[in-house]
């Protein structure tokens, strides 16, 4: 089982194909995440991970001051879409290497972990959230956007929690499950926000001490 650092290094090409699918996709059904106060106007958030930068453009477009962090070749190819921007801050750096998700720790309002968590097993997705913890200030916003695995018609969860584990060894997690990962990693009142299944918003606190 090949993780994203290694599949971007043995098939670039598919990879790249993968990421622009992908926007394709927020853009036609993702969320509107600009109308969550968590993330904007005039906050500054870490967008985790955030790819070619849908979801970052978004929310500088409505008025937050964004640093987007992905890999290097990730960061090379989302600077071609999105590097002139206005708001939006691009950094190459590996998530679950640096302590708090490439940022300076206690530094941000926001942070956004979009679609990652799906892809990681128990105890990497917490501690992916624990990183991202440590990069808010005391009371700042975790915004997970994700799928849960109870949500959705007919056999999507199922299916979707199927390919999870074969290709990612992670897991279409419960919205339950989700929420109890936001509170192990430390995080307080985590909650879905109003959207449309199966799309799955859960916003939490950082409560600013080692609970």
């Amino acid at each position: 089982m090949l993780s994203w650092a290694d599949r971007l290094a043995s098939d670039t090409a598919t990879a790249r194909s993968f990421l622009d699918a992908l926007e394709v996709l927020a853009l036609a059904s993702g969320p509107n995440l600009a109308r969550l106060p968590e993330l904007a106007p005039r906050r500054t958030v870490v967008d985790v991970g955030g790819g070619l930068g849908t979801y970052a453009v978004q929310l500088a477009n409505a008025g937050s001051s964004v640093t987007l962090i992905d890999i290097p070749r990730v960061i090379d190819w989302a600077s071609e879409k999105v590097g002139d921007v206005p708001g939006v801050t691009l950094v190459a750096a590996d998530v679950f290497a640096h302590p708090s998700v490439g940022v300076e720790a206690s530094s941000v309002n926001s942070v956004l972990i979009s679609h990652m968590l799906h892809d990681l097993d128990h105890s990497r997705g917490v501690d992916l959230l624990r990183r991202a913890r440590s990069a808010l200030e005391p009371g700042g916003k975790l915004v997970v956007n994700d799928f849960a695995g109870d949500f959705g018609p007919g056999a999507f969860g199922p299916l979707f929690d199927l390919m999870m584990r074969v290709e990612t060894g992670g897991a279409a997690y419960s919205l339950s499950s989700l929420e109890a990962m936001i509170e192990e990693a430390g995080f307080v009142d985590p909650r879905r926000a109003d959207f449309e299944e199966p799309l799955t918003v859960i916003v939490a606190t950082n409560p600013g001490d080692d609970t």
